[in-house]
């Protein structure tokens, strides 16, 4: 409590910018002496830590768009033009499209495998939630088609 009253002010004006929302800000990239590699991430049942591989779309069979809150994108089977309060985060919140996949990261000890979601997906594709939307649902994309498109 003493922290906050002793830094108010900044505390607040980084809420105002929502600077909490900024993944950049808040896990900027580590140097490399502090990249594990991923075979001793996963030989290990709790540890967490940074990683480097290269980056595959796995085969999952799941849809890669997805309608979700536009404050904390869970996802939520919604129309696009509603405006809902939130079950999960409790805000009034817009309802956006939204991509999701799952990837398969590997490196020279191991793979593993990890849900990109947006905006995050966003840095690794060439199309935008509204595209992938609507070419999905008209059949185009596909794991192959999407694979290929991976940055």
């Amino acid at each position: 409590m003493n922290r906050y009253l002793d830094n108010r002010t900044e505390i607040n004006e980084l809420l105002r910018m929502e600077n909490h929302k900024n993944i950049e800000l808040l896990l900027p990239c580590p140097p490399d002496d502090v990249i594990l590699s991923i075979g001793v991430v996963t030989a290990s049942s709790n540890i967490t830590g940074w990683i480097n591989g290269r980056l595959g779309l796995s085969e999952k069979g799941r849809r890669f768009s997805y309608t979700g809150c536009s404050n904390c994108h869970k996802a939520l089977e919604a129309d696009t033009t509603w405006v809902i309060m939130c079950p999960s985060c409790k805000v009034v919140s817009d309802i956006e499209a939204m991509i999701r996949a799952t990837v398969t990261i590997t490196d020279e000890s191991g793979s593993i495998e990890a849900m990109l979601t947006t905006p995050h997906i966003e840095n690794f594709l060439l199309f935008n939630p509204e595209e992938v939307k609507t070419n999905e649902e008209i059949a185009i994309i596909t794991s192959y088609y999407l694979q290929n498109y991976i940055a």
